[in-house]
């Protein structure tokens, strides 16, 4: 695999404290940020070849509302594992791809993502 994008769900809302943290949805700022993404990414053309993604409420929702960048013709995984799942189960994650697969997304959460960077974190590159 040649390239490993990290997409971090955008700002969710906790405006309803009776719903469980993985139930929680895009706040109205999340849903812009969303959108202005998948602009980004059909810009840039960044489209995967496949997403793999959390199965929180606010995960789903990002890429959704990221749009047909995304969302239209990819092949996207929705998995349980994901959810708040550290540095090391992520790069696990991604190492069961298939090797031909030219990229990947991974629509995740912090502080997991942010953790994955293996330029601060060079001793996941070991494992």
């Amino acid at each position: 695999m040649r390239r490993i994008l990290l997409f971090r769900h955008a700002k969710s809302s906790w405006k309803d404290t009776s719903l469980d943290d993985i139930d929680r949805p895009l706040a109205g700022r999340g849903r812009k940020a969303a959108k202005a993404m998948g602009r980004y990414v059909a810009d840039h053309d960044l489209r995967p070849a496949i997403i793999l993604c959390s199965t929180a409420a606010r995960t789903r929702e990002t890429l959704e509302r990221s749009g047909k960048a995304l969302a239209r013709n990819v092949p996207t995984r929705f998995e349980d594992g994901l959810y708040h799942a550290g540095p090391t189960a992520l790069l696990d994650r991604l190492r069961r791809l298939d090797d031909t697969l030219p990229s990947a997304m991974l629509i995740g959460h912090n502080p997991g993502l942010e953790e994955l960077d293996t330029s601060k974190n060079s001793n996941l590159l070991a494992a």
